[in-house]
């Protein structure tokens, strides 16, 4: 196998060790014992999510070297200063991972006067891989952020139940429809 090949594996183990686990786990749930083997599964599904999300995001990042320096989009020279964490909400949960993180260096009182009229305010450092991932700023992932969205669409329209979100085609009616009928003479079509 190699380099390579090896790295790949092993990105992707503890998701493969937490499924042997959770089909351990299954295996010893009572005969009938219906909602503990669903709850089993569905923890179990979002904790092989995180790992693959985990898995996913250090593709690539470990075998491949980084620079040691870099231009900041502030013009200065920015340099790897740390391998910083950086933790993100998922749709299955908190998932963290480092990333190299590069700081200027070139403190703002200590600019030559003609450089500071050139170059904007400095932003001092920066971690590209929030930006190849786009979550530069930010601490959700964009599922995070559209699951938001509609569950604000359906609390909006007075949907109580937001524990599993209906397609945005299937809010249910709106207000402006329940106004119209009184809120009583819906159509059977839209209940």
């Amino acid at each position: 196998m190699t380099t390579n090949e090896t790295a790949k594996r092993e990105q992707y183990q503890e998701a493969e060790q937490e499924l042997l686990k959770l089909i351990e786990e299954v295996e010893g749930i009572e005969e009938g014992d219906l909602k503990g083997l669903e709850e089993k599964i569905y923890q179990g599904i979002f904790k092989i999510g995180r790992k693959l999300m985990e898995g996913g995001m250090k593709k690539g990042n470990e075998s491949e070297p980084v620079p040691t320096k870099m231009q900041g989009e502030c013009g200065h020279p920015q340099q790897l200063v740390a391998y910083r964490s950086k933790k993100l909400l998922t749709l299955f949960g908190e998932v963290e991972w480092k990333r190299a993180y590069y700081q200027c260096q070139v403190e703002e009182d200590q600019e030559p006067a003609a450089e500071q009229e050139q170059a904007p305010k400095c932003s001092h450092g920066r971690a590209p891989a929030d930006e190849k991932w786009g979550v530069q700023g930010k601490r959700t992932t964009p599922g995070v952020q559209q699951y938001i969205s509609m569950c604000h669409a359906h609390a909006g329209r007075g949907r109580r139940d937001l524990s599993s979100p209906a397609p945005v085609e299937d809010v249910g009616p709106t207000s402006a429809q329940l106004d119209e009928t009184g809120g009583q003479g819906l159509s059977r079509e839209r209940r």
